[in-house]
């Protein structure tokens, strides 16, 4: 994320004639889930087109959860039912073979983004001279999820396990964790055992109603310099189109979600019915990423960074998220 904005302001790669695609009754632009079309522009062009990515949702242990009585609501949990379970879990832990209820990975404002969605801000204003991470809202959120594991003791204190979620997939699996925020392309090293029976539920979403969860998406395009431009437009047409992209989703080696509407089956067909895995599907409602702005990498970076003053220095939420808001909007 973010390279096709930083290559597009370089001129490496090829704008693609937008509105030709939307004519053409075959290729059917519409299907494309409308998020994951923002990875593919700068400065409102199109410089390719998405192919695939991933999202995440909430693994949970339904053994653990059925030995306690607890009900997942086809939503999910708000932040207030979602801290009531995870005290109702750690008030069992030792019944349940349990070291705390959840993880959250730190991997920085990819970890934060999606509580500050839930909370009802935007991570941009709308006019995109800044952010509003210094909103009372933003610094709300992330203090809920300081909240869990300085004041409730409902997670363990922050980490850089991994970039990815495999530490919370090992956690699950060996039953020392009941429920964790997984990704799709990590979800089948989930295994069934004597200590889990894992199933997928959404992600939390605010005491508002307000949800949110970061996608990742891909995409392909066609570099400037190419002496067979047309041949090479003609096969990000096809491999984007739903034939092709058909036939690329049922070949990863790992599942992704299809940015295609009408292929949504195709992304979760490799698991057992049981699991619950169209919640990535319908989570796309609302998925969304950073803005397709050529200081993307940078804000994370500054964000990665400050955050760091939170979780590993005790420093107060809403100084860090002040200052963070000010180092953020010089990038813009």
């Amino acid at each position: 994320m973010g390279y096709t904005q930083a290559f597009a302001d370089a001129g490496i790669l090829e704008e693609v004639d937008i509105e030709e695609l939307k004519s053409d009754e075959n290729f059917d632009f519409n299907d494309f889930w409308e998020t994951t079309l923002n990875y593919a522009t700068y400065e409102d062009k199109y410089y390719g087109l998405p192919v695939d990515g991933g999202n995440y949702a909430w693994a949970y242990n339904k053994k653990m959860f059925d030995q306690l009585g607890i009900e997942v609501p086809e939503d999910g949990y708000t932040w207030d039912e979602f801290l009531t379970v995870c005290q109702q879990l750690m008030e069992h832990k030792d019944e349940l073979g349990i070291d705390y209820a959840t993880l959250v990975n730190d991997y920085g404002m990819k970890t934060v983004l999606p509580y500050i969605w839930q909370n009802g801000v935007e991570y941009a204003k709308d006019d995109m001279s800044g952010c509003n991470l210094d909103d009372p809202k933003a610094i709300e959120a992330v203090q809920f999820l300081v909240n869990l594991y300085d004041k409730y003791k409902v997670i363990p204190p922050m980490e850089k396990l991994d970039e990815g979620s495999l530490p919370i997939v090992g956690m699950l699996n060996s039953g020392s964790i009941a429920m964790g925020r997984v990704a799709l392309w990590e979800a089948l090293k989930l295994e069934d055992n004597d200590k889990l029976e894992w199933q997928m539920m959404p992600a939390p979403y605010g005491n508002n109603g307000d949800k949110g969860e970061v996608l990742y998406v891909n995409t392909l395009s066609v570099a400037s310099s190419t002496e067979q431009k047309e041949q090479a437009l003609d096969f990000m047409k096809f491999i984007t189109g739903k034939e092709g992209l058909k036939i690329y989703l049922e070949n990863t080696s790992d599942p992704q979600i299809s940015v295609r509407k009408s292929l949504k089956d195709v992304s979760i067909a490799p698991f057992d019915s049981t699991k619950n895995a169209e919640v990535f599907v319908d989570e796309l409602e609302y998925c969304k990423w950073m803005p397709s702005v050529l200081s993307v990498n940078d804000q994370l970076d500054a964000a990665n960074r400050q955050l760091d003053r939170i979780y590993y220095d005790g420093e107060p939420v809403d100084s860090v998220m002040k200052d963070l808001a000010k180092e953020i909007d010089k990038l813009f």
